[in-house]
This record gives structure tokens, C-alpha cells and sequence, in this order.
């Protein structure tokens, strides 16, 4: 009798067992879809970036979107998405500003080369440095030992020969001496072509007079023309002078040019 009641008690606990598994697994998956929601929410939290469209990160990497749609964030949530947003925002003007103030300073590096270019070339300033030219080469003509043999005027007026081509060198090469080349220039090419000016005198000039009128023609020769007879002798003379120093500077300009 005890047997028999035993097990009807036993097969009325499987069947109540069986039918409440039977409706609870359904809640309990529905939990469990939940519960994965919220998992995926949690996410925002920890990982914040762009939700529901596929972004590339500060870094360059791809960050693909969320799982779940917009309509299920909590108002906080919905917070922190506009403020993701705004941040990429942010982000994206910043760049196009840098790349403008990339562009801006570059615009002013060219201004700031072509002021000092216009300054350094302006009237006043060239008519400073033409003097200074004209000051440096006399100076190294007169610590020469082959320059002994010329009177003070003849070298004073070698000078003057030396700036009135070094003129003619600036604006042949569109004023690109810089320091270095124009030290070049006086030291150790204009020094040979004053030489050569000098022997030219010699046998067209017969006079310190002539010496005189040549060395104000050179300066200005529209307000001081020379005679005829003196003007014919220094039209063959004075050219080969040039010719040979100007052939000769023409491969230091050209790689300056290229340079």
C-alpha cells in the first residue's frame, strides 16, 4: 500500500515538473534576449563611438555599428549619442581648420620671402648695397699686389667698373645673389674683369682727364657722354672685357637658377 502511494506521489511530481518547465522556458528565453540588450547597451558605455552607421576611428579603424536600434536607448543613452556626434563633428572641423592653417602659413611664408625681396631690392636700399659693393671691391683691389702699379684715380675707377657690371649681373639674373654668391661674385670674379678694365684704359685713356670722364660716364652715361674719339676706343676695348667675365659667371648663375 505504502509502494503504491509512493509512486503515484513520484508521477504526479514528474508531471507537474514537465508542464512548468513547459511555461517557463519561454519566459526565460525572453529574459535571456534581454538580458543580451542590455549587454549591448552596456557596450556603449564602456566602448562609446558612432551607434548605428559604420565609422572610422581616430586611428583609422573601421568601428561597425550597434545591434540594437535607436527607438531602444533610455533617454541617457540618447544623451551620450548626441555627444558622440557632436565629438565627431568636432573632430572632422578641426582637421579642415588645421589644413587651412597649413595652407595660411605657407601663404605667408611666400609673403614674408617676397617683402624681404622687395625691401633688400627697393631704390634705397639697392643704391646701400651698390655702394657697399663699390666700398668692399676698392678696398680689396688696394690690398692687391698686382693693383700697385695703378695710380688711386685708376682704381677708384676699377671700382666703379666693377659695380656698374655687377648691376648689370643683378638684373641679368633677376636679382638672385644672395650673400654667399655675391661674395663670390666680388671676391674672386669681379677683382679679374676690374684687372681687364684696367690694361683697356690704359691704351684708350691717355689723360687722369679722360680717366675722369670715363668714370662719370660710367655712373650715369646719359647726364656725362664721352667724346667721340674716346667712346669709339672704349666700344673695342671694353666689350671683350665683358664678354670674358660675364662667360665666366654665367655657369655660378645658372646653377643658382637651378638650385
Amino acid at each position: 500500500m505504502k509502494s503504491w502511494v509512493g509512486a503515484a506521489v513520484a508521477v504526479v511530481v514528474l508531471v507537474v515538473l514537465g508542464v512548468g518547465g513547459y511555461f517557463l522556458y519561454p519566459i526565460m528565453a525572453s529574459q535571456q534576449s534581454s538580458n543580451t540588450v542590455q549587454f549591448e547597451k552596456f557596450g556603449l558605455a564602456v566602448m562609446p563611438g558612432q551607434q548605428f552607421t559604420t565609422t572610422v576611428g581616430e586611428l583609422g579603424v573601421t568601428q561597425l555599428p550597434a545591434t540594437f536600434a535607436e527607438d531602444e536607448l533610455t533617454p541617457e543613452e540618447r544623451v551620450v549619442e548626441s555627444l558622440i556626434r557632436d565629438r565627431n563633428k568636432l573632430i572632422e572641423e578641426n582637421q579642415t581648420l588645421k589644413l587651412k592653417l597649413e595652407k595660411l602659413e605657407a601663404q605667408v611664408a611666400q609673403l614674408e620671402d617676397y617683402r624681404d625681396t622687395n625691401e633688400r631690392y627697393a631704390p634705397e636700399q639697392f643704391d646701400l648695397e651698390l655702394a657697399r659693393v663699390r666700398q668692399e671691391l676698392e678696398q680689396r683691389l688696394r690690398a692687391l699686389p698686382e693693383a700697385e702699379q695703378y695710380s688711386s684715380l685708376m682704381i677708384q675707377l676699377m671700382a666703379i667698373a666693377g659695380q656698374q657690371e655687377y648691376i648689370h649681373v643683378v638684373r641679368t639674373y633677376d636679382l638672385i645673389l644672395d650673400d654667399a654668391r655675391k661674395a663670390i661674385v666680388i671676391q674672386r670674379y669681379l677683382p679679374t674683369y676690374t684687372f681687364c678694365v684696367a690694361n683697356a684704359l690704359s691704351v684708350a685713356a691717355n689723360t687722369n682727364a679722360e680717366l675722369r670722364s670715363v668714370a662719370a660716364w660710367l655712373q650715369e652715361p646719359d647726364l656725362n657722354p664721352l667724346s667721340e674719339a674716346l667712346k669709339e676706343d672704349l666700344d673695342v676695348v671694353l666689350p671683350p672685357c665683358q664678354r670674358s667675365f660675364r662667360e665666366a659667371l654665367d655657369a655660378v648663375m645658372q646653377s643658382a637658377i637651378s638650385g
